[in-house]
């Protein structure tokens, strides 16, 4: 089950997620613009559960008000099957209905058949922001729970599972907010033409659904009606904050995580992408368990897979740092990986010598064999950071995808390779010293019993 939560009081919405999954699952450290999700098993069903970044904050502009809602719905790709509204009874102003009318116009009113409300007592009762609730409230009666002390677990998992027999099992659909008419009239635009393009892909599903399934097995770029999904790798932080920035077309003035992977998306040329910016796998302050997460985390969030991985280093010569964290990543996704593996070398200025030097040094150019020579010289000067910039960096990258989506069976599969590698390992140093311990005892006239 997949529930997308969301309310205005951030700290409440993770009381409301924890109560939700059973344990203290949110992090209060995280900032209220960014997303928040996390798994677990609640009475035999696997449960993931998505806080949103505060969506009901004054000072969001349109664009960044879509750009949250485009977050949450990629981390609860392909779906939610559940959207929950927290609603405190004494804190909610009839501004924050018309922001609340707002978030469902830019899901599409599709996503009303799918909430519930849990409502909040609060602390004192207001006429006017209670009469606010009350209409809330009244519209989504049949679904309805009052979130009061010493209620259970297991009435608010019913209700949400109530909810989506109502709907027939079903979920939210992602493509029903991909084609959702957005704020802005640039996005608009841009939305109608992949609309279109995606309507009919839908008819091509529903006319000939085995050649849809072959073709997207085929190794080639997704078409316009498919989102694009882009790892950004590295051990360059900033590097990959700016790149991010560049594809989208707007810069991220809030901080962002530095240790946990980070999603964002947009439309690029009427395409849907989404960008996941993976931490540095190599950083000393991860635990073995926090890169393994990371990792799956990644290409968990990039339904049906990765279609590429962009490794962003530098022009210059490869430093120990970038050799390692590109160790680090075929340990953890193997050897595979390089299949869709694309470097973005980063230049000021391109220059002769810059191109001399990628194409001529032989560190780069074993660096670059492991992926089939797939590679891309960005310019990041002064005035190179424009949308038309974003624009010709992702059709660059079309170019070279060459081979299917990295999905999370293959991740799956990498894990269970990985861990039989290690194990033939031990058992191999364990046959080693066993053979040695023999013939040191018989080396000393000594029997040797393994029991």
């Amino acid at each position: 089950m997949r529930i997308l939560l969301l309310g205005k009081d951030c700290k409440e919405n993770r009381r409301v997620g924890n109560f939700i999954l059973g344990r203290d699952a949110f992090n209060t450290e995280i900032p209220p613009h960014c997303s928040q999700g996390a798994t677990e098993n609640v009475e035999g069903r696997g449960i993931t559960l998505i806080i949103t970044p505060d969506l009901f904050d004054p000072e969001l502009t349109n664009e960044e008000l879509n750009d949250r809602v485009s977050e949450s719905m990629t981390l609860c790709a392909p779906g939610p099957h559940v959207i929950v509204l927290v609603l405190q009874r004494d804190d909610f102003t009839e501004a924050d209905r018309k922001q609340l009318n707002f978030i469902f116009r830019s899901l599409s009113e599709e996503a009303r058949k799918h909430t519930i409300v849990l409502t909040h007592p609060g602390s004192s009762v207001d006429p006017i922001t209670e009469t606010v609730s009350n209409e809330i409230t009244a519209e989504f009666s049949n679904w309805h729970f009052d979130f009061i002390s010493g209620c259970s677990q297991t009435a608010v998992v019913e209700l949400m599972e109530k909810r989506i027999e109502e709907n027939g099992g079903g979920h939210y659909m992602w493509e029903e907010f991909v084609m959702a008419p957005l704020a802005t009239e640039e996005q608009q635009h841009q939305q109608s033409s992949a609309q279109s393009m995606a309507e009919q892909a839908v008819q091509k599903k529903t006319d000939l659904p085995q050649a849809r399934r072959s073709e997207s097995l085929k190794g080639s770029p997704p078409c316009m009606s498919q989102r694009l999904n882009l790892v950004l790798c590295g051990n360059d932080g900033e590097q990959k904050a700016s790149i991010l920035d560049l594809i989208l077309g707007r810069i991220q003035h809030s901080p962002e995580p530095i240790l946990t992977c980070v999603v964002r998306a947009g439309l690029v040329s009427g395409r849907s992408v989404t960008l996941v910016k993976m931490p540095a796998l190599c950083n000393t302050l991860l635990m073995e368990e926090d890169v393994k997460y990371e990792a799956f985390r990644c290409v968990s969030l990039c339904d049906p897979g990765v279609h590429a991985f962009l490794f962003i280093v530098p022009v210059g010569p490869l430093i120990d740092e970038d050799k390692g964290e590109m160790k680090m990543i075929q340990k953890m996704f193997s050897s595979r990986v390089k299949d869709n593996l694309i470097v973005i070398f980063t230049a000021p200025n391109i220059q002769q010598p810059v191109t001399e030097f990628v194409e001529g040094d032989p560190e780069i150019r074993k660096f670059l064999a492991m992926c089939d020579d797939r590679h891309v010289i960005l310019e990041t000067g002064m005035g190179k950071s424009s949308k038309q910039a974003g624009e010709k960096l992702v059709d660059e990258i079309l170019k070279r995808i060459k081979a299917p989506p990295y999905s999370l069976h293959m991740f799956i599969m990498a894990q269970e390779k990985r861990v039989k590698c290690e194990m033939d390992e031990k058992l191999s140093e364990m046959e080693k010293e066993i053979q040695e311990m023999k013939r040191k005892l018989k080396a000393e006239g000594r029997c040797f019993y393994l029991i």
